[in-house]
């Protein structure tokens, strides 16, 4: 709650070692990422739950960096397009995203002053989502596949995966012989 009794969404880091927890200045930040510097980058909007294609309202969502404790004010780093900016994650020195930049949610990245803007996917059958990144290897979903887009090698590749199943039971199935499955009989009341 504020001075005059409003709610205000806030967001608090914990340090995982003493359990003690910094609050966080900023009152719409979600989605974010920290740096080791202490600054982060986040998305000023939560996602809203829309599929919505191109999207380019009132509640699109950009990346903001708010550089530490010392800083009045975050710095909104993908302003300079009105559409879709999700998702941020660092890795060596660059910021990667997933945006909708050039009509499909593609892979960008861009220098932690919001500079150098590259495109590293050039998805054009579906929007990727679910983008994660483990290091230096971005994981999404295209269409119901998988993919991994590892950063050193500039490679995009499918994931090959099958689901393993023990429901063969209950797959539908003719039994020729039905009395070989008998396990018990009785005589009903009229002898049948």
């Amino acid at each position: 709650f504020d001075e005059r009794g409003k709610v205000r969404l806030s967001m608090k880091i914990v340090d995982q070692a003493t359990g003690t927890r910094t609050l966080v200045p900023l009152a719409q930040a979600a989605d974010g990422v920290i740096e080791g510097d202490g600054g982060m980058y986040f998305v000023r909007i939560p996602y809203n739950g829309s599929h919505t294609k191109r999207y380019k309202g009132g509640t699109i969502e950009q990346i903001w960096r708010w550089s530490g404790k010392d800083a009045d004010e975050a710095v909104n780093l993908t302003g300079d397009f009105d559409g879709t900016s999700r998702r941020p994650m660092v890795w060596s020195g660059r910021v990667y995203f997933a945006s909708d930049r050039d009509g499909y949610m593609n892979l960008w990245s861009m220098g932690k002053d919001g500079k150098d803007l590259k495109q590293h996917t050039t998805l054009s059958s579906y929007d990727m989502y679910g983008t994660n990144m483990d290091a230096g290897r971005v994981i999404y979903q295209l269409g119901a596949d998988l993919h991994v887009f590892d950063i050193a090698k500039a490679k995009d590749q499918a994931l090959s995966n099958t689901l393993a199943s023990d429901l063969d039971h209950t797959r539908e199935r003719w039994n020729t012989k039905p009395t070989d499955f008998v396990t018990s009989a009785h005589l009903s009341p009229d002898g049948d």
